[in-house]
Protein backbone atom coordinates (compact mmCIF):
# COMPACT_ATOMS: atom_id res chain seq x y z
CA UNK A 1 0.00 0.00 0.00
CA UNK A 2 2.50 2.56 0.86
CA UNK A 3 4.79 1.73 -2.55
CA UNK A 4 1.84 2.53 -4.88
CA UNK A 5 0.96 5.78 -2.52
CA UNK A 6 4.83 6.67 -3.15
CA UNK A 7 4.29 5.64 -6.77
CA UNK A 8 1.52 8.18 -6.76
CA UNK A 9 2.98 10.57 -5.52
CA UNK A 10 6.44 10.28 -7.78
CA UNK A 11 3.51 10.22 -10.59
CA UNK A 12 1.51 13.50 -9.84
CA UNK A 13 5.30 15.34 -9.10
CA UNK A 14 6.06 14.14 -12.26
CA UNK A 15 2.41 15.96 -14.22
CA UNK A 16 2.89 18.83 -12.09
CA UNK A 17 6.65 19.41 -13.34
CA UNK A 18 4.68 19.37 -16.71
CA UNK A 19 1.93 22.13 -15.69
CA UNK A 20 4.64 24.20 -14.68
CA UNK A 21 6.54 23.68 -17.81
CA UNK A 22 3.71 24.33 -20.31
CA UNK A 23 3.69 27.91 -19.28
CA UNK A 24 6.93 28.34 -21.65
CA UNK A 25 5.22 26.16 -24.66
CA UNK A 26 2.20 28.42 -24.35
CA UNK A 27 4.35 31.49 -24.34
CA UNK A 28 6.29 30.76 -27.18
CA UNK A 29 3.64 28.94 -29.53
CA UNK A 30 1.78 32.79 -28.20
CA UNK A 31 4.42 34.60 -30.10
CA UNK A 32 4.99 31.81 -32.88
CA UNK A 33 1.33 32.90 -33.63
CA UNK A 34 1.88 36.47 -33.19
CA UNK A 35 4.42 36.98 -35.73
CA UNK A 36 3.28 34.94 -38.18
CA UNK A 37 0.08 36.84 -38.44
CA UNK A 38 1.95 40.24 -37.91
CA UNK A 39 3.79 38.73 -41.20
CA UNK A 40 0.70 37.70 -42.92
CA UNK A 41 -1.09 41.11 -42.44
CA UNK A 42 1.75 43.24 -44.04
CA UNK A 43 1.38 40.61 -46.92
CA UNK A 44 -2.19 41.08 -46.73
CA UNK A 45 -2.11 44.75 -46.62
CA UNK A 46 0.25 45.21 -49.36
CA UNK A 47 -1.71 42.87 -51.75
CA UNK A 48 -5.04 41.67 -51.18
CA UNK A 49 -6.59 43.64 -48.84
CA UNK A 50 -9.08 41.35 -46.82
CA UNK A 51 -10.50 42.48 -43.26
CA UNK A 52 -9.01 41.41 -40.04
CA UNK A 53 -12.00 39.29 -39.60
CA UNK A 54 -12.17 36.98 -42.79
CA UNK A 55 -8.15 36.60 -42.15
CA UNK A 56 -8.72 35.24 -38.80
CA UNK A 57 -11.45 33.13 -40.19
CA UNK A 58 -8.70 31.96 -43.06
CA UNK A 59 -6.26 30.38 -39.70
CA UNK A 60 -8.68 28.87 -37.98
CA UNK A 61 -6.83 28.19 -35.00
CA UNK A 62 -7.84 27.53 -31.36
CA UNK A 63 -4.93 29.18 -29.62
CA UNK A 64 -4.89 31.85 -27.57
CA UNK A 65 -3.83 34.53 -29.89
CA UNK A 66 -6.60 34.00 -32.37
CA UNK A 67 -9.74 33.53 -29.77
CA UNK A 68 -8.16 36.78 -28.40
CA UNK A 69 -7.74 38.93 -31.47
CA UNK A 70 -11.24 37.43 -32.88
CA UNK A 71 -12.88 38.09 -29.48
CA UNK A 72 -11.40 41.41 -29.91
CA UNK A 73 -12.64 42.00 -33.56
CA UNK A 74 -16.21 40.83 -32.79
CA UNK A 75 -16.89 42.51 -29.59
CA UNK A 76 -14.41 45.77 -29.13
CA UNK A 77 -13.56 44.13 -25.63
CA UNK A 78 -10.09 43.11 -24.74
CA UNK A 79 -9.72 39.68 -22.43
CA UNK A 80 -6.54 37.94 -22.29
CA UNK A 81 -6.36 36.39 -18.64
CA UNK A 82 -3.45 34.04 -19.29
CA UNK A 83 -0.60 34.06 -16.93
CA UNK A 84 2.01 33.26 -18.77
CA UNK A 85 3.00 36.77 -20.47
CA UNK A 86 3.32 39.47 -18.65
CA UNK A 87 1.50 42.49 -17.47
CA UNK A 88 4.27 44.45 -20.27
CA UNK A 89 3.60 41.82 -22.54
CA UNK A 90 -0.64 41.63 -22.33
CA UNK A 91 -0.48 45.78 -22.67
CA UNK A 92 1.77 45.32 -25.64
CA UNK A 93 -0.86 42.67 -27.23
CA UNK A 94 -3.69 45.06 -26.45
CA UNK A 95 -1.99 48.05 -27.72
CA UNK A 96 -1.21 45.90 -30.87
CA UNK A 97 -5.23 44.73 -31.41
CA UNK A 98 -6.32 47.71 -30.87
CA UNK A 99 -3.99 49.38 -33.52
CA UNK A 100 -4.81 46.92 -36.15
CA UNK A 101 -7.13 47.81 -39.15
CA UNK A 102 -7.27 50.97 -37.27
CA UNK A 103 -5.39 53.24 -39.86
CA UNK A 104 -5.03 53.69 -43.57
CA UNK A 105 -2.85 51.46 -45.41
CA UNK A 106 0.38 53.43 -45.20
CA UNK A 107 0.21 54.62 -42.04
CA UNK A 108 -0.96 50.33 -40.57
CA UNK A 109 1.97 49.14 -43.10
CA UNK A 110 4.34 51.46 -40.89
CA UNK A 111 3.38 50.58 -37.40
CA UNK A 112 3.74 46.50 -38.48
CA UNK A 113 6.80 47.33 -39.33
CA UNK A 114 8.26 48.86 -36.35
CA UNK A 115 6.24 46.23 -34.00
CA UNK A 116 7.81 43.31 -36.05
CA UNK A 117 11.42 43.92 -34.41
CA UNK A 118 9.39 44.20 -30.95
CA UNK A 119 7.56 40.96 -31.53
CA UNK A 120 10.54 39.21 -33.01
CA UNK A 121 12.30 40.39 -30.09
CA UNK A 122 9.62 38.77 -27.77
CA UNK A 123 9.65 35.24 -29.34
CA UNK A 124 13.11 34.79 -29.04
CA UNK A 125 12.90 35.56 -25.41
CA UNK A 126 10.10 33.04 -25.58
CA UNK A 127 12.37 30.58 -27.58
CA UNK A 128 15.48 30.76 -25.35
CA UNK A 129 13.33 30.21 -21.99
CA UNK A 130 11.38 27.47 -23.59
CA UNK A 131 14.83 25.84 -24.03
CA UNK A 132 16.17 26.48 -20.95
CA UNK A 133 13.04 26.03 -18.01
CA UNK A 134 11.03 23.16 -19.56
CA UNK A 135 13.55 20.29 -19.36
CA UNK A 136 14.48 22.18 -15.88
CA UNK A 137 10.64 22.05 -14.26
CA UNK A 138 10.14 18.65 -15.67
CA UNK A 139 13.78 17.44 -14.11
CA UNK A 140 12.48 19.12 -10.90
CA UNK A 141 8.98 17.26 -10.56
CA UNK A 142 10.91 14.16 -11.32
CA UNK A 143 13.31 14.73 -8.56
CA UNK A 144 10.79 16.09 -6.21
CA UNK A 145 8.79 13.30 -7.01
CA UNK A 146 11.85 10.72 -6.30
CA UNK A 147 12.79 12.55 -3.28
CA UNK A 148 9.42 12.15 -1.94
CA UNK A 149 8.81 8.24 -3.01
CA UNK A 150 12.37 7.81 -0.62
CA UNK A 151 10.82 9.82 1.92
CA UNK A 152 7.94 7.89 2.21
CA UNK A 153 8.79 4.36 1.21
Amino acid sequence: MRFVFCLALLVVSIIAGHKFADKYTLRRKFYSDFSFFNKHLKSEISFSQTTLLKMTDLFDKKTDFYISLKKYIENKEFNFEKKYLSLEEKGFFKGYIENVGAHDKITQLNYLESVEQKIDEYYSSAEKGEKKYKTLYIKLGLLFGLMLFIIFI
